[in-house]
């Protein structure tokens, strides 16, 4: 299997968010400004834009000290989950669950 590459990390910001293309799933990476990985998570097709602004805007979606994004584009959710699943494993982000 060949490993996706995540984007270029960009400002978490709404500007940045609105530019995530939405015709795939979506992984993505939250970082601090030192680049210590906070969280990993995943969208639907059509719903990544609104899934990173639930973390932006809401308050009990938010993870602490996020600075920056990437993501990783899938052309399925099945293959998104694995990834989601395998990279909480390997980096072990801060505000992931152990194990999930």
């Amino acid at each position: 299997m060949v490993e996706k590459k995540f984007s270029k990390a960009k400002s978490f910001n709404k500007t940045n968010i609105s530019k995530i293309p939405e015709n795939k799933p979506i992984v993505y990476l939250f970082k601090a400004e030192n680049n210590k990985k906070l969280y990993v998570g995943m969208a639907k097709r059509n719903r990544a834009q609104e899934r990173l602004l639930e973390h932006l805007m809401k308050k009990g979606e938010k993870i602490p000290g996020t600075k920056k994004f990437q993501i990783l584009q899938f052309d399925n959710m099945e293959k998104a989950k694995k990834t989601e699943k395998r990279l909480i494993k390997k980096l072990s982000p801060r505000y992931n669950e152990a194990g999930n």
